[in-house]
């Protein structure tokens, strides 16, 4: 008795995987974009003082991404009379002259609490973003020479 058999193989074509890459500021950088850093301070505040400075968000990666940003304050001085709790701070989708339009995108009111809910950007897409800090009107008079730096911290995925 004769068994007749044949056979065929085939191979899959290759897998790559994508990229994530986001970058922020102009030019687009890892961290600490300089003009940031620059345009997102203030000296001399007083109660009700406000600085707006944008960001760009770019997506220098292979495939597009949703992003987000939380916020935390750097401190100085002893005790409970921290600035950095006391700023309000917020995003906005819109700028005008580099200063703050429209209704705020994220939430919470200090930089403890603040939240960019997710955002999506596409390949090679770029995002501005507006934030302000404000010294509110009602800060308490132990703020006096005190400083803070904010720091935001993005996060693609």
């Amino acid at each position: 008795m004769a068994a007749w058999s044949d056979s065929a193989t085939v191979q899959g074509g290759t897998f790559t995987t994508g990229t994530l890459d986001l970058k922020i500021g102009t030019p687009p950088v890892d961290n600490n974009p300089p003009q940031f850093t620059t345009d997102f301070a203030m000296s001399n505040m007083r109660p009700g003082s406000t600085t707006d400075a944008v960001l760009k968000v770019t997506n220098s990666g292979s495939m597009p991404f949703g992003f987000t940003a939380t916020a935390s304050a750097t401190n100085s001085g002893a005790g409970a009379d921290q600035l950095g709790s006391a700023l309000t701070l917020k995003a906005y989708s819109n700028s005008s002259s580099g200063s703050c339009t429209g209704e705020p995108v994220s939430t919470g009111n200090t930089a403890a609490d603040f939240a960019l809910p997710p955002q999506q950007l596409a390949v090679a897409a770029t995002q501005n973003l507006c934030f302000r800090a404000t010294l509110p009107t009602n800060a308490a008079a132990a703020l006096q020479g005190k400083s803070s730096v904010i720091t935001l911290t993005f996060t693609a995925k």
